[in-house]
């Protein structure tokens, strides 16, 4: 699905063609978005780590790996930034991940803020019923009326607190430490603006607990990513 190809030669030539399609002598950041299983990573983190030392890459970065991968990734060379998808509705990479990047001194990219839409308001029923189905659980039909409704229930601590939906649900990440940079998603000037405005909201910790008490993770129905894996540069669903 994401044309995966993260084969050691591979990445070399894929840095060398867009730095003469940018007419740049260097890039600040290489991340791979995904990591293919059937590559070892030391591999490909290797491969990049020789373009650092030619000068071409100064730091590397990591999508959507686990805590094992991203240590070995470390090992092979110091990682700068991971990135992962984390939200009200996705709160995985608490348990393992998350810890093991602040161990390493990794910082965190956090994409996937609003949870696909679910978290950027105004759901009506009409809305509902256009987006059921995909390939991303949270929408499947019995669960995407579940999510709404507790994408509902925040919406009215976001009302509360004179802020949008989305606003919160960037606050909210960037309540969680200084490691942390939300990705904004948009096309729209206008949604960047109001994004940003998340900057100057400081929850407390009280309205932390206040925010994730409205969506309990048991009472989440459905992943909200595609349970998937790359082997050999094709994608494999699990």
């Amino acid at each position: 699905m994401y044309g995966l190809d993260v084969s050691p030669h591979h990445v070399k030539n894929y840095l060398a063609h867009s730095l003469k399609r940018l007419n740049l002598d260097y890039i600040d950041l290489y991340q791979p978005a995904r990591i293919d299983l059937g590559i070892p990573v030391e591999e490909t983190i290797g491969a990049i780590s020789e373009l650092v030392q030619a000068g071409y890459v100064k730091q590397i970065g990591i999508s959507q790996v686990d805590a094992e991968t991203l240590r070995r990734a470390h090992a092979t060379h110091p990682i700068s930034l991971a990135e992962f998808e984390y939200s009200l509705f996705n709160r995985s990479i608490e348990t393992e991940i998350l810890p093991t990047a602040r161990e390493l001194g990794i910082g965190v990219i956090a994409f996937g803020a609003v949870a696909h839409g679910l978290l950027a308001g105004n759901w009506t029923e009409e809305r509902i019923q256009k987006n059921k189905g995909g390939y991303i659980p949270l929408f499947s039909e019995g669960n995407i009326e579940k999510n709404v409704a507790l994408a509902k229930k925040l919406g009215e601590i976001a009302a509360k607190k004179q802020m949008t939906l989305s606003q919160l649900a960037f606050a909210w990440i960037l309540s969680k430490g200084e490691d942390f940079i939300p990705l904004i998603g948009t096309v729209s000037p206008a949604h960047l603006q109001e994004a940003m405005r998340s900057l100057d909201i400081h929850l407390t910790d009280d309205e932390v607990r206040e925010i994730e008490e409205a969506i309990p993770e048991q009472e989440i129905a459905g992943a909200s990513f595609p349970n998937m894996q790359f082997r050999n540069g094709k994608t494999v669903r699990g």
